[in-house]
Protein backbone atom coordinates (compact mmCIF):
# COMPACT_ATOMS: atom_id res chain seq x y z
CA UNK A 1 0.00 0.00 0.00
CA UNK A 2 1.39 3.40 -0.93
CA UNK A 3 1.70 6.30 1.46
CA UNK A 4 1.39 10.01 0.88
CA UNK A 5 4.71 11.72 0.27
CA UNK A 6 5.49 15.43 0.43
CA UNK A 7 7.43 17.16 -2.34
CA UNK A 8 8.82 20.67 -2.59
CA UNK A 9 9.12 22.34 -5.99
CA UNK A 10 12.00 24.74 -6.45
CA UNK A 11 12.72 27.60 -8.80
CA UNK A 12 16.12 28.04 -10.51
CA UNK A 13 17.52 29.63 -7.31
CA UNK A 14 16.40 26.59 -5.26
CA UNK A 15 13.70 28.62 -3.49
CA UNK A 16 10.62 26.60 -2.51
CA UNK A 17 7.70 27.80 -4.64
CA UNK A 18 5.15 25.09 -3.83
CA UNK A 19 4.71 21.97 -1.73
CA UNK A 20 2.43 19.18 -2.83
CA UNK A 21 1.41 15.83 -1.42
CA UNK A 22 1.27 12.82 -3.73
CA UNK A 23 0.51 9.17 -3.28
CA UNK A 24 3.42 7.36 -4.94
CA UNK A 25 2.00 4.32 -6.70
CA UNK A 26 4.31 2.85 -9.32
CA UNK A 27 7.26 4.76 -10.72
CA UNK A 28 6.77 5.23 -14.47
CA UNK A 29 9.37 3.60 -16.67
CA UNK A 30 12.32 5.80 -17.55
CA UNK A 31 12.48 7.67 -14.22
CA UNK A 32 15.06 7.10 -11.49
CA UNK A 33 12.86 8.58 -8.74
CA UNK A 34 9.54 10.24 -8.03
CA UNK A 35 11.50 13.49 -7.56
CA UNK A 36 12.53 13.23 -11.23
CA UNK A 37 9.04 12.25 -12.36
CA UNK A 38 7.14 14.97 -10.49
CA UNK A 39 9.83 17.54 -11.26
CA UNK A 40 9.50 16.94 -14.98
CA UNK A 41 5.69 16.99 -14.77
CA UNK A 42 5.77 20.38 -12.96
CA UNK A 43 8.69 21.79 -14.97
CA UNK A 44 10.60 22.52 -11.76
CA UNK A 45 13.24 20.87 -9.63
CA UNK A 46 11.60 18.60 -7.06
CA UNK A 47 12.82 17.41 -3.65
CA UNK A 48 11.03 15.10 -1.24
CA UNK A 49 10.36 16.48 2.24
CA UNK A 50 9.34 15.08 5.61
CA UNK A 51 6.56 16.86 7.52
CA UNK A 52 7.96 15.49 10.81
CA UNK A 53 11.39 17.16 10.46
CA UNK A 54 12.03 20.48 12.19
CA UNK A 55 15.37 22.10 13.04
CA UNK A 56 17.31 18.90 12.43
CA UNK A 57 15.08 16.71 14.60
CA UNK A 58 12.29 14.28 13.81
CA UNK A 59 9.28 15.32 15.89
CA UNK A 60 8.02 11.77 16.39
CA UNK A 61 11.35 10.09 17.10
CA UNK A 62 12.29 8.96 13.60
CA UNK A 63 15.25 9.96 11.48
CA UNK A 64 15.27 13.64 10.47
CA UNK A 65 15.20 14.24 6.72
CA UNK A 66 16.59 17.30 4.93
CA UNK A 67 16.91 19.54 7.99
CA UNK A 68 13.44 21.09 8.01
CA UNK A 69 10.05 20.61 6.49
CA UNK A 70 10.12 23.39 3.89
CA UNK A 71 7.89 26.41 3.79
CA UNK A 72 7.33 28.70 0.83
CA UNK A 73 10.45 30.85 0.51
CA UNK A 74 12.79 28.32 2.16
CA UNK A 75 15.91 27.49 0.18
CA UNK A 76 17.13 24.00 -0.63
CA UNK A 77 20.90 23.87 -0.03
CA UNK A 78 22.53 21.14 -2.15
CA UNK A 79 25.75 21.21 -0.16
CA UNK A 80 24.00 20.00 3.02
CA UNK A 81 20.95 18.35 1.40
CA UNK A 82 18.59 20.43 3.53
CA UNK A 83 15.81 22.99 3.44
CA UNK A 84 16.70 26.16 5.33
CA UNK A 85 14.76 29.36 6.01
CA UNK A 86 15.75 32.45 4.07
CA UNK A 87 18.85 34.06 5.57
CA UNK A 88 17.57 36.99 7.65
CA UNK A 89 20.79 39.08 7.58
CA UNK A 90 24.07 38.80 5.65
CA UNK A 91 26.13 38.36 8.83
CA UNK A 92 24.09 35.49 10.26
CA UNK A 93 25.57 31.99 10.26
CA UNK A 94 23.86 28.74 9.36
CA UNK A 95 23.78 26.24 12.22
CA UNK A 96 24.03 22.89 10.46
CA UNK A 97 22.79 21.03 13.54
CA UNK A 98 19.49 22.91 13.77
CA UNK A 99 19.34 24.07 10.13
CA UNK A 100 18.47 27.58 11.30
CA UNK A 101 20.28 30.92 11.22
CA UNK A 102 22.13 32.32 14.23
CA UNK A 103 23.27 35.87 14.80
CA UNK A 104 27.04 36.21 15.17
CA UNK A 105 26.36 37.61 18.66
CA UNK A 106 24.17 35.78 21.15
CA UNK A 107 20.77 37.27 22.00
CA UNK A 108 20.96 39.17 25.33
CA UNK A 109 19.91 37.06 28.30
CA UNK A 110 18.28 39.83 30.35
CA UNK A 111 14.52 40.26 30.10
CA UNK A 112 14.42 43.97 30.84
CA UNK A 113 14.26 44.95 27.16
CA UNK A 114 13.14 43.59 23.81
CA UNK A 115 15.88 43.50 21.20
CA UNK A 116 16.16 43.75 17.44
CA UNK A 117 19.17 42.89 15.33
CA UNK A 118 21.21 45.79 13.93
CA UNK A 119 23.06 44.58 10.86
CA UNK A 120 24.98 47.85 10.64
CA UNK A 121 26.40 47.44 14.15
CA UNK A 122 26.34 43.61 14.08
CA UNK A 123 24.70 43.69 17.50
CA UNK A 124 21.38 43.48 19.34
CA UNK A 125 19.72 46.84 20.02
CA UNK A 126 17.26 47.38 22.87
CA UNK A 127 13.97 48.77 21.59
CA UNK A 128 11.58 48.90 24.52
CA UNK A 129 11.02 47.61 28.03
CA UNK A 130 9.65 44.08 28.04
CA UNK A 131 5.93 43.88 28.88
CA UNK A 132 6.17 40.42 30.44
Amino acid sequence: MSQEKHYAFLNKSNVVKSILVYRDEELPEGYASFEDYYGEAMGMRCKRACPDTLKGKHTSGGVPFRGNYPELGYVYDDSIDAFVPEKPFPSWILNTNSYSWNAPVEYPSDSEFDYVWSEKGKSWRAVSPSLD
